[in-house]
């Protein structure tokens, strides 16, 4: 039926875009900011929370300028979260401050530890949804493992997902730094609105999380590590020497040009739409990654990510005449992360999922309990009426 229907809309799509097209200068007309965002790229304010805050610039000296990214996680900026775990594996404290507002005591972080243990499927179902692909859609092994109740939600990743169960305790705390830093990022990406507009209208936990994961599937959201790893096999592919900055930087000028990869003219992994000198999860992510990188052993890998962090920016910025360069954001090396961990690239979204779940949650309570009004924004019609 479907199959049909796609069918049918792909003969008649020329009679879609002449219904459907709108005068782009209308929206300016009407003062309508597309994608809910001003003229200037920022979010138009649609709520208050308590849960997180991006930070992208500050007033000095009475006016507004850019500054390196911050974020904060119920009053508690990110950096310093990491530098309190230290070697700790901390995605079920973090997950414990993002939903109940406060961090854990011993007992507390033991019971809640308890209970995500004897409750753990989300995580299950991801796996074995993996591996029932792999088997039947790829002809490749199955491996159904029970998890772990005292180990944490990134080790029994790790165990759950590889036939011989064996993960390396670096390898634990990157991925655990990965979920940390996918848990929550505010309330207006769009993944987590999602998550308020239904919330709002009454609908269920069940139906509010499979939205929020419809939205974050998107190649414009959670997807788009998937098409960062794309974008580097396609690199690797045709750069012969990863360490040669110029050669590196000749083939990115191409993919900018539209002359190469998916022609589209993006270096995904490059920009954001609120951080503009730079996305505090990348910095952090990529420290790990170093350590990750020498107990792999591909350093070439990473030499050539360095590379093209060091030459994109200038690149874009001077074909799009941007007033800075942009900064690399979090799936710059995030799907390095899950490259090296030997992660199927078809699980990525899913991970991404397990982790944005806790700031899901945080956003649906928050909005059960602070609103009674379903969000309801308007829409003007421009349509032409018969007869006129």
């Amino acid at each position: 039926m479907v199959g049909t229907l796609g069918t049918y809309a792909q003969n008649h799509v020329d009679l879609l875009k002449k219904s459907d097209y709108i005068n782009p200068e209308l929206y300016e007309e009407y003062g309508v900011k597309v994608g809910l965002r001003d003229a200037g790229g920022k979010g138009v304010l649609t709520g208050l929370t308590n849960i997180s805050q991006i930070v992208a610039s500050k007033f000095i000296d009475g006016k507004k300028k850019p500054c390196d990214g911050e974020l904060w996680y119920r009053s508690h900026e990110i950096n310093d979260l990491f530098n309190e775990l230290g070697d700790e594996l901390g995605f079920e404290k973090i997950a414990y401050l993002l939903i109940m507002g406060v961090m854990p005591t011993d007992d507390e972080l033991a019971e809640f530890k308890t209970v995500l243990g004897e409750a753990r499927t989300f995580p299950l179902f991801a796996a074995y949804a993996y591996h029932s692909y792999n088997h039947y859609k790829k002809g490749g092994s199955m491996y159904i493992h029970m998890p772990d109740p005292k180990l944490s939600v990134a080790e029994n990743l790790l165990s759950i997902l590889r036939p011989d169960r064996q993960y390396t305790p670096l390898e634990a705390k990157v991925l655990d730094t990965a979920l940390i830093l996918h848990m929550e990022h505010g309330g207006g990406n769009n993944s987590s609105f999602t998550t308020r507009v239904v919330t709002s209208s009454g609908s269920d936990t069940y139906s509010t999380m499979t939205a929020a994961m419809a939205s974050l599937k998107g190649f414009r959201h959670g997807g788009a590590n998937l098409k960062f790893i794309s974008m580097m096999g396609d690199i690797c592919e045709h750069v012969n020497d990863w360490y040669d900055r110029d050669e590196v930087a000749a083939y990115v000028e191409k993919i900018v040009n539209k002359e190469a990869f998916d022609r589209t003219g993006l270096i995904y992994g490059m920009g954001h739409a609120v951080y503009t000198l730079s996305d505090p999860r990348e910095r952090i992510l990529k420290e790990y990654v170093k350590l990750l990188v020498r107990e792999k052993g591909m350093e070439n890998y990473f030499a050539l990510h360095e590379n093209i962090e060091a030459v994109a920016p200038a690149i874009i910025a001077k074909a799009r005449n941007m007033p800075r360069p942009p900064a690399p954001n979090v799936d710059f090396y995030s799907g390095a992360v899950y490259y090296m961990l030997n992660v199927p690239p078809t699980f990525y979204t899913a991970i991404f999922a397990i982790a944005r779940i806790v700031g899901w949650s945080a956003h649906r309570l928050e909005e059960i309990i602070t609103s009674n009004k379903i969000i309801r924004p308007a829409y003007k019609s421009v349509m032409v009426k018969t007869g006129e």
